[in-house]
């Protein structure tokens, strides 16, 4: 197989529009780790410094009661969080010029049901903890290396599904946040410590009925075997994921828009996947990008 390059002003594009976007992902993740809004609240004869959770606005902590330390801390907290709210609108209106040139200039391969996906996880605060399995990680690998993915990889997904492995048992409050989300049907398996998410999008395009009929019959022996098979052992793959070598890159969709998937590592791919029971497309095509040394490795 003979790779193609990335046209020059199609690589450049790539390049400036994702280093923006990491950006705007670090300035965000700094708002996060930052907090949700503080406020004073009365309890009893005290008044104390309190904070709600940044992804759950009914989760609240006591910081202190007030005196003159907390009244600090609440106005450099309100600095620190104006100065990154700021920040991330002027990136976020670059980001939506670079959006629109990654689309002129043909940035991405991936389907915009990925990047759907990927923000989905994003507002409900457990993207960091995933790592994606299947097809769409191949378009992580190829969107790194500067190469074009190839067309047999196209924009297919798994059984028209995505399967992401996360690295900590989902609460209730996360599960419910996720089955909210109309644009999606989810079918998770908890382990004790980990959890794998089922996600399908509800607008998946159909060829016919027949299509239809053999992607449900697939998609249920998968499900069976999700449950049947990897439920036992979810846990000890939870295990080795601490120590498990990551890989994380910005993806673009063909129509532009931007996302952060994490996967693991390249070398690690094809095994990670058959504990899964998943074969992935093009996988010729990938041993040779592997061969060729063009993928940028990228640890936790």
């Amino acid at each position: 197989m003979e790779f193609k390059q990335q046209p020059n002003v199609t690589a450049k594009q790539v390049i400036d529009a994702t280093r923006a976007y990491k950006e705007l992902i670090r300035t965000r993740r700094y708002l996060q780790k930052l907090g949700g809004r503080m406020f004073w609240k009365l309890s009893g004869d005290y008044v104390y410094l309190a904070q709600r959770s940044f992804f759950d606005s009914r989760k609240v902590h006591h910081l202190g009661i007030k005196s003159s330390q907390t009244e600090q801390s609440l106005k450099e907290y309100e600095t620190e969080r104006a100065r990154l709210q700021q920040r991330e609108v002027a990136l976020q209106e670059r980001i939506s010029v670079y959006e629109r040139m990654n689309k002129a200039v043909r940035a991405g391969a991936v389907s915009d049901d990925v990047i759907d996906t990927i923000r989905l996880l994003e507002r409900v605060g457990i993207s960091e903890d995933c790592l994606w399995m299947g097809t769409p990680a191949q378009h992580a690998y190829w969107q790194s290396s500067g190469l074009e993915a190839p067309k047999v990889l196209g924009d297919g997904e798994d059984l028209g599904r995505h399967i992401v492995f996360v690295q900590r048992r989902l609460d209730a409050m996360s599960l419910n946040k996720l089955h909210r989300c109309k644009a999606f049907k989810l079918d998770a398996v908890r382990g004790g410590q980990s959890t794998l998410l089922i996600i399908e999008p509800q607008a998946t395009p159909r060829s016919s009925k027949d299509q239809e009929s053999s992607e449900a019959h697939r998609f249920r022996r998968y499900s069976m075997f999700i449950h049947d098979t990897v439920c036992e052992y979810i846990d000890l793959i939870f295990g080795e994921s601490d120590t498990l070598a990551s890989f994380e890159q910005v993806l673009i969709s063909k129509t532009g828009r931007m996302g952060v998937m994490r996967t693991v590592a390249p070398h690690l791919f094809v095994a990670w996947n058959m504990l899964f029971g998943l074969a992935t497309r093009e996988k010729d095509s990938f041993e040779q990008l592997l061969a060729s040394d063009r993928l940028v490795r990228k640890g936790n």
